[in-house]
């Protein structure tokens, strides 16, 4: 088992919280039947101006987080010998994978990404895991698709490098203006 930082918690996700409580409960006095937790993500990901005012991840974030995870396994997975067998199961704590599956899973219809957490069976449950199967040919053609709640989604490959690209942007910035610890 290895941990990963992107794969931890949305930071200050408390900020938040209250607000999308209150938000979630009036959706459910107006007749929602979703549950409290779907009702709580889908307002994060409704507004992630609140998230950048309360200094909680953004859902931007969050998913850029998650794709520099993945683009890692995806690359490694070219170092491996020809007939390896590696699948990663990936586990978080949301809300992390919402944000991620919304900018970069590709539905049976060809869409990309999701409006309401209803259209992928809700927010994710503690504990939940993705798996990411990534498939290389003997020419090194890569096939690589993202299983959850067992269906296979195809992923943007194009979007997923592009977020991770973000996120080693942000990364490397913020290391840049740390003070040296002289």
């Amino acid at each position: 088992m290895r941990i990963r930082p992107e794969l931890d918690t949305a930071r200050n996700f408390d900020k938040i919280m209250s607000e999308a409580k209150k938000w979630a409960q009036e959706q459910k006095v107006q007749g929602g039947k979703g549950s409290d937790m779907d009702y709580i993500i889908q307002y994060y990901l409704d507004h992630p101006e609140r998230s950048q005012e309360l200094g909680t991840t953004t859902p931007e974030d969050a998913a850029n987080e998650i794709a520099y995870a993945i683009m890692q396994e995806i690359d490694m997975s070219g170092r491996f010998n020809n007939n390896s067998d590696v699948r990663l199961r990936n586990f978080t704590h949301g809300p992390k994978l919402e944000p991620f599956l919304q900018r970069a899973m590709i539905s049976e219809d060809g869409s990309r990404g999701f409006k309401r957490l209803e259209e992928i069976g809700g927010s994710v449950n503690p504990g939940e895991s993705f798996l990411v199967p990534v498939d290389r040919d003997g020419q090194g053609n890569l096939t690589v698709k993202l299983t959850f709640r067992g269906k296979d989604y195809k992923l943007d490959l194009e979007k997923v490098r592009e977020m991770a690209n973000e996120y080693i942007r942000i990364t490397k910035k913020k290391s840049l203006e740390m003070p040296n610890a002289d």
